[in-house]
């Protein structure tokens, strides 16, 4: 039996919403990270202080580029597009107050709430076979740990399919600003490790 390969699936820190309220980011809105951000990713540092990374992958979006620069190993640093945010569509860039006012029903853990694609936006189907992509070129290097900095949407996505969750029921997955979810491949499965329990409310 080889060496497993861990990875760090960590989400960015917070970024800079202006001051107006809280806005959905995906990929047309590239914000730096506010001041608690900042503050945030300095704690991820000395989280990662003394841990050995073989590299580490970025999603290119600013918020997480920026969170992926103040970790202290001195490994690579790769921009990996399929780290990207899941593309909202026309949400981008809207206040979450008035999404949920006018598309309350993709709100909820059901399939037909849930599993609901925003318009003009990409499926959860579509953000896990990219996100997977990378994740299964990973777990083929035996031995080595990696730090990849994505986003809340695609990072939920992945690791409600490797808990063997339907994608659906993605919000129920913990992941806060600047937390890290732990993950493990070894003898062709994966283990995963979340910063918190899962949310009560999975059906």
């Amino acid at each position: 039996m080889g060496e497993a390969t861990v990875i760090e699936l960590i989400r960015h820190a917070e970024p800079d919403y202006g001051g107006g309220g809280r806005i959905c980011l995906g990929r047309k809105l590239d914000v730096p990270l506010s001041e608690t951000g900042k503050m945030q990713a300095e704690q991820l540092r000395r989280q990662f202080k003394d841990i050995h990374l073989d590299a580490i992958y970025t999603s290119p979006l600013i918020r997480a580029r920026q969170t992926a620069e103040v970790l202290p190993q001195t490994c690579r640093r790769i921009v990996a597009e399929e780290l990207t945010e899941v593309d909202s569509g026309e949400w981008d860039g809207m206040r979450f107050s008035e999404i949920y006012a006018s598309y309350p029903g993709f709100f909820d853990n059901s399939k037909d709430g849930g599993g609901q694609t925003p318009p003009g936006g990409e499926s959860d189907e579509e953000a896990l076979a990219r996100g997977m992509s990378l994740l299964n070129r990973l777990a083929g290097q035996e031995g080595k740990h990696f730090a990849l900095i994505t986003h809340s949407g695609l990072g939920r996505i992945l690791v409600c399919h490797l808990l063997g969750f339907p994608l659906y029921q993605k919000r129920t997955v913990p992941m806060q600003y600047a937390s890290c979810t732990h993950l493990r491949f070894k003898d062709g499965s994966w283990e995963v490790s979340l910063s918190e329990e899962l949310l009560s409310d999975r059906i």
